[in-house]
């Protein structure tokens, strides 16, 4: 599981990851990030736009869930993330409110880092849908 041990190795303070990943279950893999890089925030980058599972992936612990279909919104949610907020896609808002509260209630992996504004950010997921 190479990615896994890249972001041990890197502890990147963002990392980017897809639900649906080939052999690999989304949620199990962010469970063993949040063991691995205790510091690094995860923001869900997915296809799935299953609300339960998008409040299962917050209550978790993953900082932002946002659907590839609205991929123009990415710069944003990464800069909320890493400035300690929670991003929730806009279409998933439209439907239902994301408040602290009622979270705690009730293909390919792209091996890739970068910066930005200084901060490392592993990437995960296949992100297709970006230009």
């Amino acid at each position: 599981m190479q990615p896994l041990q890249r972001a041990e190795e890197l502890q990147p303070d963002l990392i980017l990851l897809d639900l649906s990943l080939p052999k690999l279950n989304g949620m199990a893999v962010a469970r063993r990030i949040h063991k691995l890089c205790p510091n690094s925030k995860i923001l869900f980058v997915t296809q799935n736009s299953d609300l339960e599972i998008a409040r299962a992936a917050l209550k978790l612990g993953v900082r932002g869930y946002i659907l590839k279909s609205d991929a123009k919104e990415l710069p944003v949610a990464i800069d909320r993330v890493l400035q300690g907020e929670i991003f929730v896609s806009g279409h998933l808002k439209k439907v239902v409110s994301f408040t602290s509260s009622s979270l705690f209630c009730r293909s390919r992996v792209a091996r890739i880092s970068f910066r930005s504004q200084g901060r490392l950010i592993f990437a995960f997921p296949v992100l297709e849908v970006l230009p």
